[in-house]
């Protein structure tokens, strides 16, 4: 939402910076590892990681709530950021772009496939 709010004011670079501050994925790697307050105080309420997990997911009424949500609002970060960047950096680097944004498609959404297939069959 801030990044549309940033293209919204003409500010691209702070768009292009926001859009790439929540695809990143090391961002998640460091939250999921390093946690910080919220963790130790769930480890002292004896709350694991998992029903504190399900306690965020409920009250933010607008997260994914399973894989194919979340690869839908990945996929429509990226075609955002994408847009901004044929702004600021023309065509041709929006066709590289878009050529990632297929590439790491195609590598999301195989383990949904799959569990979908597998799910049709059983």
């Amino acid at each position: 939402m801030l990044g549309l709010l940033c293209t919204a004011r003409k500010d691209m670079q702070g768009a292009l910076q926001v859009f790439e501050t929540a695809l990143d994925p090391d961002l998640e790697v460091e939250e999921e590892n390093g946690g910080g307050k919220e963790d130790a105080l769930a480890k002292l309420e004896g709350k694991n990681e998992d029903s504190r997990r399900e306690e965020e997911l409920e009250e933010r009424w607008d997260y994914p709530v399973n894989e194919t949500e979340r690869l839908g609002w990945e996929v429509q970060l990226r075609l955002s950021k994408n847009t901004v960047v044929e702004y600021l950096e023309g065509p041709a680097a929006a066709l590289e772009d878009q050529k990632e944004i297929l590439s790491w498609f195609a590598t999301a959404y195989a383990p949904i496939a799959e569990s979908l297939g597998k799910s049709r069959k059983g």
